[in-house]
C-alpha cells in the first residue's frame, strides 16, 4: 500500500509539473506511463505474488501443528459387555509433525527464489519495453511535427507560385498548361498537409493512451546534432548485452528452474523421515478405552512401487530441462541478431546525419543567396519561398533522422537491459538542452 501511495504521489507531482509546463518531456511521459500502464501494473502484482511462493516453500521446513476435535452421539456394544451404550462422545487431538529428512524442500525453496528472480526480470523487461513504446510515440509526434512544418512551407510556396502564374496568364507570360500544373501541385500540397495533420492527431492520441492523460505539446529539439555523443564502442555495447540482456536472463533462470524441478522429482524415490508428536484426549464411558494417548515417534516412509509414476515424472522433467537449455541457446542467438540489426541501422543513421547536416548547410546558404538576390532585384518572393521550402525539407529530414537515432540509442539501452527513467532523463538532458 505504501508503494502504491508513493506511485500515486509521484504521478500527481508529475501531472502538476506538466500542468505548469505545457511542453511534455520524454522522461515525464515515461514516468506517467510507468504509473498508468495496466499491463505493467499487472506484471508488478504478479511479481509480488511470486515472492509469496518463497515463503510458502520455506514454511515446509517448519513444524506443522494441528488441533482437531470431534463430538457427537455415539452408540456401541462391546464383547466384554453385552449391553448397548449410548453416550455423547468427545475427543481432542493436538499433533506436531517436524520434517527431519526431506531433501527436496531445499530445492523447492531455491526454485521459488529462481522463479521470483525471473518474474523480476520480466517486470524490468516490461518496464523497458514500455519506455521504448513511449519513445516511439513521442518521437513519432516530433517527426510528424517536422514534416508538417515542411509541408506547410511547401503549401505556401505552391499557393504563391499558382497565384503568380495566374496573374501572368492574361499578360501572355504563362499558359494554361503551366497554370493547371501549378494548381495540381497546390492541391497536392494541401492534401498532403491535411493527411499529415490527421496522422499527427492519431499519433498524439496514441501517446496520450500510453501515459493516461492529454498532451498539449512535446519538447522539440533544433540545433547542432552532435553525433559524437553516440560514439560508444560496439564492443562495449556487446559486452553489456551479454551481461545484462533481460531475455537472456529470463531464459537462463527458466533453465535453472527446470534443472531444480528435475532434482525435486528425483527425490520422490528417496525415503522421507518425520518426527511426529501428538496428544489425544478422549471423553467416553467405555471402561477399556484410552482416556488419553501421548505419542512421540520417528515416522519413516519408503516409496517401493508406484507403477512407474515417479520414473515418468523424472523423465518428463529431464526433457523439459533439455527444452529450456535449447531455448536459452535460441534466445541468445536471437538477441545477437537483434543487436546486429540495431547496430547496422545505427551506422546508417550516423552516416545519414552527417550527409543531411551538409545538405542543410547548403540549403541555408542557398536561401541566404536568394534573399540577397531579392534585395538586389534579381530574385522574386516566389524564389525565396522555393528556397525556404528546400531548406525546410532538409531541416525536417535531418530532425527526423536525428529522432530515429535517439530511438536507436534507446533500443540499444533496452536490449542491454540498461534503459531506465534516470537514463532516459540523462539522454534528454544531453541532447535536448
Amino acid at each position: 500500500m505504501i508503494k502504491k501511495g508513493l506511485i500515486s504521489l509521484l504521478w500527481f507531482c508529475v501531472s502538476l509539473a506538466h500542468a505548469n509546463d505545457e511542453s511534455l518531456h520524454l522522461y515525464q511521459a515515461y514516468e506517467l506511463a510507468l504509473s498508468y500502464a495496466p499491463k505493467y501494473k499487472a506484471q508488478s502484482y504478479k511479481t509480488d505474488a511470486t515472492a509469496e511462493g518463497i515463503e510458502q516453500a520455506k514454511s515446509k521446513l517448519y513444524p506443522k501443528i494441528d488441533l482437531t476435535g470431534s463430538g457427537g452421539k455415539y452408540e456401541y456394544e462391546t464383547y466384554y459387555n453385552s449391553e448397548s451404550t449410548s453416550e455423547m462422545y468427545k475427543t481432542y487431538s493436538l499433533s506436531l509433525v517436524q520434517p527431519l529428512y526431506r531433501p527436496e524442500i531445499l530445492d523447492v525453496i531455491e526454485q521459488s527464489q529462481t522463479r521470483y528472480d525471473a518474474s523480476k526480470e520480466e517486470l524490468s523487461q516490461q518496464e523497458q519495453q514500455l519506455g521504448i513504446d513511449v519513445a516511439k510515440a513521442y518521437f513519432k509526434v516530433l517527426q510528424i511535427s517536422m514534416e508538417m512544418e515542411k509541408l506547410d512551407t511547401q503549401k505556401i510556396f505552391y499557393e504563391s507560385k499558382y497565384q503568380k502564374i495566374l496573374s501572368m496568364l492574361p499578360l501572355g507570360f504563362s499558359n494554361t498548361i503551366e497554370m493547371l500544373d501549378a494548381k495540381a501541385n497546390k492541391d497536392k500540397a494541401l492534401v498532403d498537409y491535411v493527411a499529415k495533420k490527421r496522422e499527427f492527431q492519431a499519433e498524439k492520441a496514441k501517446l496520450e493512451r500510453l501515459i493516461g492523460q492529454s498532451v498539449h505539446q512535446v519538447l522539440s529539439y533544433e540545433g547542432n546534432y552532435d553525433i559524437q555523443k553516440f560514439s560508444k564502442a560496439k564492443s562495449l555495447w556487446k559486452k553489456r548485452l551479454q551481461e545484462n540482456n533481460k531475455d537472456s536472463k529470463i531464459a537462463e533462470l527458466s533453465k535453472d528452474a527446470a534443472r531444480l524441478e528435475m532434482d525435486i522429482r528425483k527425490y520422490e524415490h528417496y525415503p522421507k523421515v518425520d518426527l511426529v508428536v501428538s496428544k489425544a484426549q478422549n471423553y467416553t464411558n467405555d471402561l477399556v478405552a484410552h482416556r488419553y494417548d501421548n505419542k512421540a515417534m520417528v515416522q519413516i516412509s519408503v516409496p517401493l512401487y508406484q507403477g512407474g509414476y515417479t520414473k515418468s515424472r523424472v523423465q518428463e522433467a529431464t526433457l523439459l530441462f533439455h527444452a529450456a537449455s535449447e531455448n536459452f541457446n535460441a534466445v541468445n542467438t536471437q538477441i545477437l541478431d537483434q543487436f546486429e540489426d540495431i547496430w547496422t541501422q545505427r551506422e546508417s543513421l550516423l552516416e545519414s546525419i552527417g550527409v543531411l547536416e551538409e545538405a542543410k548547410h547548403s540549403a541555408q546558404m542557398y536561401l541566404l543567396a536568394i534573399r540577397q538576390g531579392e534585395k538586389e532585384g534579381t530574385k522574386s518572393q516566389v524564389d525565396i519561398l522555393e528556397a525556404e521550402t528546400k531548406f525546410q525539407s532538409m531541416k525536417s529530414e535531418l530532425a527526423i533522422t536525428f529522432y530515429e537515432m535517439l530511438l536507436n540509442e534507446l533500443n540499444l539501452l533496452a536490449l542491454t537491459g540498461d534503459l531506465s527513467l534516470t537514463k532516459m532523463q540523462q539522454i534528454e538532458t544531453m541532447f535536448f538542452q
